[in-house]
């Protein structure tokens, strides 16, 4: 159903395929392939299928219609035996390329974790305040409160009657005499005052609106936190091309760079300008391996001739002897 509506729209989708069908190994073509940096022995398998479209009943629950959507697969034959079934609406990307848009989904959610964590991303900066537009409107609380109340008084009403609640119709909310009857006089007294709740929360229901204006309310100023954030991602790229050189030179523990690195971003120093280069000389370092890849580093950086910002002072870095 998601699928079909993203198609709708004319967007495109790359998801993983949570219900496939494993394939034959020997349609697998015996060819060294690398996806993300990770060898695999045999080329991705790339077919077309037809996917069942399902649709949600007035129950909650799904069912399958007549509607099929014909999307790619894409199958990653693992070294384990395993198989990764990928399904896309784009047919003109490369299968390898697919896969490592959809497996490097990871670095975004690490992307954002580590960049709140360690520079404050989207953080308040300012407590300047502007009114919202007019036209603009959110949901409204009280509609909200209502559709659990309701929700809330039908779960208790089909836990007295033995019924799961999305299941319960019209007719069992309105509890015939019969069924009243089997019940202990407390349970009638209870789902009488139920049934009297819902009546009421449902009156209260048709007359408030879904949404309502945001008129009343104010928000955050948003400029000075884009420029903000801004600022922090290009640091947080700038850190991330100094890790990749620092993994030239460091066989430590992958993914480790940065923590390396924020251990000399840490580092006291001293600066003296000579006509036009900036001399930069930072501390040593806790041990003298780190000390060596910090001169490496340094050593690095002073061969890419870096220029301190809007000057003509040619940086040179180095670690003191």
């Amino acid at each position: 159903m998601v699928f079909e509506q993203i198609t709708r729209l004319d967007c495109d989708f790359i998801a993983y395929n949570k219900n496939p069908k494993a394939i034959d190994i020997s349609l697998f073509k015996e060819q060294k392939t690398k996806i993300n940096d990770k060898d695999y022995e045999y080329a991705p398998y790339d077919h077309r299928i037809e996917m069942a479209v399902y649709q949600k009943n007035s129950k909650g629950q799904y069912r399958k219609t007549r509607r099929c959507l014909n999307i790619r697969e894409i199958i990653i034959l693992r070294k384990d035996g395993g198989q990764t079934h990928l399904v896309t609406s784009r047919i003109d990307l490369d299968p390898v390329a697919v896969a490592s848009t959809l497996f490097k989904r990871w670095t975004q959610e690490n992307y954002f974790k580590y960049s709140k964590a360690m520079y404050d991303l989207d953080h308040v900066c300012v407590y300047k305040v502007k009114k919202i537009n007019s036209h603009t409107d959110h949901p409204n609380p009280e509609f909200t409160q209502l559709t659990k109340s309701i929700t809330k008084i039908r779960q208790r009403i089909g836990a007295i009657l033995g019924t799961a609640y999305e299941n319960l119709s019209e007719n069992d909310l309105l509890i015939s005499s019969n069924r009243l009857e089997a019940l202990s006089s407390k349970k009638v007294n209870d789902l009488k005052q139920l049934v009297a709740n819902l009546k009421a929360n449902r009156q209260v229901l048709e007359t408030t609106p879904e949404r309502e204006s945001a008129a009343d309310y104010e928000q955050l100023e948003p400029q000075s936190r884009l420029i903000c954030n801004i600022v922090k991602m290009t640091t947080y790229h700038i850190e991330g091309k100094l890790a990749t050189i620092l993994k030239q030179y460091w066989q430590g523990i992958n993914g480790n760079e940065r923590g390396i690195l924020d251990g000399f971003f840490q580092s006291t120093g001293a600066i003296k300008v000579e006509g036009q280069i900036l001399f930069v000389t930072l501390q040593k370092q806790s041990t003298p391996e780190r000390t060596k890849m910090l001169q490496r580093l340094c050593d690095h950086m002073t061969v890419i001739t870096p220029k301190y910002p809007r000057t003509n002072l040619r940086m040179v870095f180095n670690v003191q002897k």
